[in-house]
């Protein structure tokens, strides 16, 4: 009866052996792979990613200003200019000249005078302003002068000068100016010349004739001669 039961308590130890065997056997096998919900997949974008930079939108507002010239440089504004403006190879007019302290100002425009210095250094000529009447004027005035009786039915030539004031007026010369002079004595062909071409024609005239002066057209703009011609007189 003894060893019945010693048996069945060896067949029973050993059942729940393999009992164990098998339950511990499932938990290493479960162990070895963990469950779905735990389990990821390996992404495709796994590893080192490259950030790729991020194009310019055209509504970004651009911060970039616009250089302007400095108003110390003499050169030019490089922005905000006409066509045509500051731009390559332009001649612009030059400005007239500062004539203070060079005497009185001729006045503006077209005037007559006789021609009694030149000065090339510092760009100046010396005129006695006076009057160039002509016809009926040149009569009259003639007349008021007593320089013709006054049943004269007329002035020499058509012409007379008047000069009531022999005040000497000194003036700049634009460096642009035209300058014409007679091409030879006794001839009303102009030829063109400079400053100093002008200061040569006129000793000649001195030289030549017997008043230190030569007679000129000359004209005026903001207080600067821009054009200057001598006067043939026959």
């Amino acid at each position: 009866m003894r060893e019945q039961r010693s048996l069945w308590r060896v067949r029973h130890l050993l059942g729940v052996a393999v009992v164990l065997a098998a339950v511990s056997s499932s938990a290493c096998s479960n162990g070895d792979e963990p469950p779905n919900e735990a389990r990821s997949t390996p992404s495709s974008t796994a590893g080192p990613t490259t950030t790729k930079p991020r194009a310019p939108s055209t509504t970004d507002t651009d911060t970039t200003s616009t250089t302007r010239a400095d108003p110390s440089n003499d050169g030019p504004a490089l922005e905000d200019s006409a066509p045509g403006e500051g731009s390559v190879a332009q001649s612009e007019p030059q400005s007239p000249a500062d004539v203070s302290g060079a005497g009185d100002a001729m006045p503006e425009g077209t005037n007559f005078g006789f021609l009694v210095g030149v000065n090339v250094a510092e760009a100046t000529i010396a005129v006695d302003v006076a009057e160039l009447l002509a016809g009926d004027e040149a009569v009259v005035a003639a007349v008021e002068d007593g320089a013709i009786d006054p049943a004269a039915p007329a002035v020499d030539n058509d012409y007379y000068i008047r000069n009531r004031n022999p005040k000497v007026r000194t003036v700049k010369v634009d460096r642009f100016a035209p300058i014409k002079v007679i091409r030879s004595a006794g001839e009303p062909d102009l030829v063109g010349t400079s400053l100093g071409g002008l200061a040569e024609e006129y000793a000649r005239t001195v030289a030549l004739g017997t008043e230190a002066s030569m007679p000129v057209q000359v004209v005026v703009t903001a207080g600067v001669v821009t054009r200057i011609d001598q006067m043939f007189f026959p």
